[in-house]
């Protein structure tokens, strides 16, 4: 991360924060759920990238045999 520890631990926390939204701004967002990806990938369907819980939640379907 960006930012280092101080004996302040509101200013720790807040640049912490500051540091995720500056690394958020720099990810792929998903396409279905409008996030961005928190994972260490994404899937890319139709040049649109899809997180794999969307993944999971729209395009994964049960076997069905009779």
């Amino acid at each position: 991360m960006g930012f280092r520890y101080t004996d302040d631990p509101v200013a720790d926390h807040e640049a912490y924060e500051a540091e995720l939204a500056r690394l958020e701004e720099q990810v792929p967002v998903c396409c279905y759920c409008n996030r961005p990806v928190q994972d260490d990938f994404f899937y890319e369907i139709n040049d649109e990238p899809v997180c794999a819980e969307c993944l999971e939640q729209h395009f994964r379907k049960e076997v069905e045999v009779d």
